[in-house]
């Protein structure tokens, strides 16, 4: 089963496999099986053709995944920067944005390690 270009893994139960999908976490993944009415314990190898495509037609039609996700994401991002809010200065100088402690942590955020 493929939907927008990424393979769901067909051994694992529907309800873990669309968490694969960027964007869909559990209680999503739990909405839409509760949506279709499927169970969410099913394997993806075993489901049956009209309800894998019920599944690949709500998500593709309804939500938005993948690279829009991550679009939105980059171009908040660079809002952000160009209005030099303070969120935005911290971004660009690669630099905890959310309050986080400087002094002894965040290592892993202001420098490449060696």
């Amino acid at each position: 089963m493929q939907v927008y270009g990424v393979r769901i893994p067909k051994n694992k139960n529907i309800f873990i496999a669309l968490q694969a999908l960027y964007g869909i976490g559990s209680s999503l993944s739990s909405f839409i099986l509760n949506i279709l009415a499927i169970d969410p314990t099913i394997l993806v190898g075993r489901l049956p053709n009209l309800e894998r495509y019920k599944i690949i037609h709500f998500i593709e039609s309804n939500l938005p995944l993948e690279n829009v996700l991550k679009h939105k994401m980059l171009s908040d991002i660079s809002y952000l920067k160009r209005i030099n809010c303070y969120r935005g200065l911290r971004h660009k100088l690669n630099l905890p944005v959310r309050g986080q402690r400087t002094r002894t942590n965040a290592h892993t955020r202001k420098f490449t390690r060696l």
